[in-house]
């Protein structure tokens, strides 16, 4: 089953951490254009409609992006 990303607001939502990023970083620009291009529905044909739902397949990718960017492990993927 296709996970989304939750339009619900968290903590980190309300302190406006992802503000304090400057727009210029490459950090900034990966966040607004994986945002732009990886939408959840771009994946979905590659799930069933039942089951639990997964883990949204755009962080996913936006993580696997960023372990080959930088030759992160999985492990040092989820660290930083």
């Amino acid at each position: 089953m296709l996970g989304r990303r939750s339009n619900q607001l968290s903590l980190a939502d309300m302190e406006e951490w992802w503000r304090r990023i400057p727009p210029t970083s490459r950090w900034a620009q990966i966040r607004a254009w994986s945002q732009a291009h990886w939408t959840d529905d771009r994946f979905a044909a590659w799930y069933t409609e039942g089951g639990r739902p997964s883990i949204p397949p755009s962080f996913m990718v936006t993580l696997l992006f960023l372990q080959l960017m930088f030759g992160w492990s999985d492990r040092e993927a989820v660290d930083n």
